[in-house]
């Protein structure tokens, strides 16, 4: 009877580990997938949030383009700060994009 009752116990206690193990791998794919939609959500949010950023970046930089052009402004921009304005707001455009698509689509472990 000794036996059949250790038996039972083994069984019993390896049961509860598997049930155990079940339930924390449970809980850890559903926190990824609470991650994961938590992740998407900031995303799009953000990324609403930089093209804006980007779209009034170029704005003023027109702005200050065609203004020159039209001397409408008291001083004038030489044509080096102009270019310097052009490259780094140019530089600046892909760069924050080439950022923003990175994260977007992250690669997969």
């Amino acid at each position: 009877m000794r036996s059949t009752e250790r038996t039972f116990d083994a069984i019993s206690r390896k049961s509860s580990v598997e049930n155990e193990s079940k339930i924390i791998d449970n809980a850890l794919k559903q926190e990824r997938l609470d991650s994961n939609i938590q992740d998407r959500s900031q995303r799009k949010e953000f990324t609403n949030k930089i093209f804006w950023m980007l779209v009034s970046f170029l704005f003023v930089t027109m702005v200050f383009v065609f203004l020159n052009a039209l001397k409408c402004i008291p001083f004038e921009i030489s044509d080096t700060v102009m270019v310097a304005l052009l490259t780094t707001s140019s530089a600046n455009v892909v760069g924050i994009f080439l950022v923003v698509v990175k994260y977007l689509f992250k690669a997969t472990k």
